[in-house]
């Protein structure tokens, strides 16, 4: 097999032609690198985007002082909460905690009635 010849030009260009050559040049290379600017910001951008997902995605799990500062309440309310079955929880011996879930199903269940009370969470 034969090998392939790699045929190399190079043309000399003065005056005028040489000049509006390398301005057309430059200008692009710096197009080239704004550009390279601009997707690494949009990179960085979707990276803290796909973190926000996943964070958004996990489990969120909130104990009776979090209720208790998210609605405006004591403790005690959030107990007669549970016991009168307006909102469900999970607990392991005396530990209690509640999901998204759970404060989503109290809130469609007491149609409005504690819903003054709410505080948003952030």
């Amino acid at each position: 097999m034969r090998k392939a010849k790699h045929i190399v030009t190079t043309i000399d260009m003065d005056g005028l032609i040489a000049e509006v050559f390398l301005a057309k040049f430059n200008q692009q290379v710096e197009l080239c690198d704004a550009l390279k600017a601009q997707n690494e910001t949009i990179l960085a951008y979707l990276g803290t985007l796909d973190q926000r997902i996943i964070d958004l995605q996990a489990p969120r799990i909130y104990f009776i002082k979090d209720l208790c500062k998210m609605y405006d309440v004591s403790e005690n309310t959030i107990h007669n909460y549970r016991k009168s079955g307006l909102l469900d929880c999970c607990h392991v011996g005396q530990k209690v905690w509640f999901t998204q879930e759970h404060l989503d199903d109290f809130n469609r269940r007491t149609d409005g009635r504690y819903k003054h009370k709410l505080k948003k969470v952030g």
